[in-house]
């Protein structure tokens, strides 16, 4: 796991965070391969399509964490993308806890015996890979709902990221750039909170579906909560049954009579069961957290498109007003003037208002069919895994019970 050029060829497999339905062939992107290095991961990003727009049909390029931050950027900060849901930025790849985990493992070798020290690493290394595997889905997601949306599939940059061969020459940000971040983000939540105290929206469904989100938001970072502590406790159960295998294997070696077939019989089981442990843990992980997790950043993005439409609504009676003071005014020329530019801007306002509150509702209705029926498939195959675990667990107890009753 420590090896700075830890290779991994990414599967298409089922147990991938699928939130995204690829229905339109015309511009296929997926992750093909990643290579993990101790302070980045390399991303192959491989892209067929149909489309006129691109030299090529069928193509590949090497992104880094910091190229995706930098696309989702170049979104968030087009005023032609205002109207519209950007994807979430996938997560920054994150391997630290599983390396201090190991090296945590390496300093207590000498209070374990070999056979638990090994499986304890093996399980760290397991909890290492899938924690990689999980990073590659997230970035491909990305990709994925970038692509198949009529609008961002057409983006220049979003071509540029896609093919061009070369080093983006993309950076991280500095400690003036995090501070200029932070306080650009700091500005738009204060703005944001007294805009939702003081701008009434004009239109119920939007004025609803911002109670819902904010709700929804806490809902699911509450189940986020909830759902990690369940996937943990079934980790520590698995955790604990590698001590308990290891100490009755440890007791078989040392005891040559009877007991010896019945602690090693015993020390098998429980490695049957630390595995079956260790699947669920896994499972839970990827198909309930991780689901909520993603919708969790989701929501977040919808709910920066109705700030967005709420801070065009303040603009656009701003200009209204601005409109009124100015027919006011005497009508001299410097007046006519005035009220000309007024004009101007009120129409403009009014009309990026409008284009934005069709496309933000659009948007939202599309976000609630996507999210219903990810979910929806998500907890259907935890369901299905579920029952494929108990059933597994329910036939290792019969096994285990016929297996034990023959030592006794």
């Amino acid at each position: 796991m420590e090896n700075s050029n830890n290779h991994l060829d990414v599967e298409k497999k089922s147990e991938r965070s699928e939130t995204v339905d690829l229905n339109d062939n015309t511009l296929q992107v997926d992750i093909s391969d990643a290579l993990s290095e101790r302070e980045k991961v390399k991303f192959t990003v491989h892209t067929k399509t149909t489309l006129k727009d691109f030299v090529k049909q069928d193509f590949s390029v090497v992104r880094q964490h910091e190229e995706f931050i930098w696309l989702h950027d170049r979104f968030e900060e087009n005023e032609s993308y205002a109207g519209y849901i950007i994807p979430p930025p996938p997560p920054r790849p994150d391997f630290d806890s599983s390396r201090e985990k190991l090296q945590k493992l390496g300093e207590g070798e000498g209070s374990m015996t070999a056979e638990e020290f090994k499986k304890m690493k093996q399980e760290l290394e397991a909890e290492y890979l899938a924690t990689f595997k999980k990073t590659v889905a997230m970035h491909e997601v990305f990709l994925c709902r970038l692509a198949n949306h009529p609008i961002f599939r057409a983006d220049t940059n979003f071509r540029v990221f896609l093919e061009y061969e070369q080093d983006l020459s993309v950076r991280g940000k500095n400690k003036k750039e995090k501070l200029e971040t932070f306080l650009r983000s700091f500005s738009k939540t204060t703005d944001e909170i007294l805009l939702g105290s003081t701008q009434k929206d004009v239109d119920e469904f939007f004025d609803k579906e911002k109670n819902f989100l904010l709700d929804y938001h806490s809902l699911l970072k509450d189940a986020t909560l909830r759902a990690d502590k369940m996937t943990k406790a079934h980790k520590d159960v698995a955790d604990h049954f590698i001590k308990i295998s290891s100490c009755l294997l440890e007791m078989a070696t040392a005891d040559t009579n009877q007991l010896e077939r019945f602690a090693t019989k015993s020390s098998d089981i429980f490695e049957k069961a630390r595995k079956i442990e260790n699947r669920v843990s896994t499972d839970e992980d990827l198909k309930l957290s991780d689901t909520l997790r993603y919708y969790m950043r989701d929501t977040t993005a919808a709910k920066n498109l109705l700030y967005r439409r709420l801070r065009c609504l303040a603009d656009y009676e701003a200009a209204n007003r601005a409109l009124e003071k100015a027919r006011a005014k005497n009508k001299d020329v410097h007046a006519a003037l005035e009220v000309a530019d007024a004009e101007w801007s009120q129409h403009q306002a009014c009309e990026k208002f409008e284009q934005m509150s069709a496309k933000g509702k659009e948007e939202l209705m599309d976000f609630k069919v996507r999210r219903v029926a990810a979910i929806k498939k998500n907890l259907v195959e935890l369901c299905e895994l579920e029952l494929k675990h108990a059933n597994t667990h329910s036939q290792l107890l019969k096994a285990s019970i016929a297996a034990l009753r023959e030592e006794l």
